[in-house]
């Protein structure tokens, strides 16, 4: 009980980070504040951004989305996905403790899951355009 009093005049709330698999690094505002399962970790209060994903590697991919070939710019796409899966933005508040929970295979499905996405929105108009045009003709004879 001493603890939460020292955190709420502190101004200080807990981060728990946990995820499905021990020992990845915990990024918190791009520092690295430690390993899964970090728990009981005091954060001043504000908003932050929480990731499993190491900051110089995301500003390559922001790199290769400015100067790369097509192909390099896709497949940057495709891991940006992944990175979004492994991060996320939490408000932390005084004397109280927030939790957040990564799971590393939705992390490594992600890239699948946005490709499937993209062609949905592009194959699903033209397919029914297709359609829509199938129909007008079939009207159109009758």
């Amino acid at each position: 009980m001493v603890a939460a009093g020292v955190l709420a005049a502190a101004g200080t709330g807990l981060l728990n980070v946990q995820a499905d698999r021990a020992g990845l690094v915990v990024y918190l505002d791009n520092d690295s504040i430690g390993t899964t399962p970090l728990l009981n970790h005091p954060v001043e209060s504000g908003e932050y951004w929480v990731s499993i994903f190491n900051p110089d590697s995301t500003q390559s991919h922001y790199y290769v989305l400015q100067s790369g070939s097509l192909d390099e710019r896709l497949g940057t796409l495709w891991q940006l996905a992944r990175v979004n899966k492994g991060t996320t933005r939490i408000a932390v508040r005084s004397g109280e403790s927030r939790s957040v929970f990564f799971s590393l295979r939705q992390v490594e499905r992600a890239p699948a899951q946005a490709k499937w996405l993209t062609a949905g929105c592009i194959g699903v108009p033209f397919l029914l355009g297709g359609l829509l045009g199938a129909l007008i003709a079939i009207l159109a004879r009758g």
